[in-house]
């Protein structure tokens, strides 16, 4: 069989062209499965409701939160150290606005009747005290 020049020109435009739709239409959906999961990372602390209809990609992300997400630097709660080697940070103490009694009552909860038997104490940032105590 023999082809002449427009034919072989004509067969190789429209491989080509098919070639050059399949890749777009990976690229597509690449590019929406990484959207998605963007959108899954992006929105972890929202709602987000996603839709996939057939090969296009819709967000219908929607935010459910009513209030601000950014975390409160003054409201954030580290670990505060209270008795360390069976004495009393004081310093501490006083940045959670409490005082002695209220840590001797918190000590005595935990049956421990002497703070110097304390090795190191310690309030969580849920507000729950930790207590160690020291090995003879």
């Amino acid at each position: 069989m023999k082809f002449n020049t427009y034919t072989i020109l004509y067969i190789l435009l429209f491989t080509t062209a098919i070639v050059y739709i399949i890749f777009r239409i990976i690229r597509v959906k690449r590019i929406n499965k990484n959207k998605e999961n963007h959108l899954y990372t992006e929105h972890k602390f929202r709602d987000v409701e996603l839709s996939l209809l057939g090969e296009r990609f819709i967000d219908t992300t929607t935010d459910k939160t009513p209030f601000k997400l950014e975390p409160n630097i003054d409201s954030l709660q580290l670990p505060l150290e209270l008795i360390l080697n069976g004495e009393i940070l004081t310093e501490n103490l006083k940045a959670i606005r409490k005082d002695n009694e209220w840590l001797n009552k918190t000590i005595n909860k935990k049956r421990i009747n002497n703070i110097e038997d304390i090795d190191y104490a310690v309030l969580d940032s849920t507000g729950k005290v930790h207590v160690e105590n020291k090995i003879d």
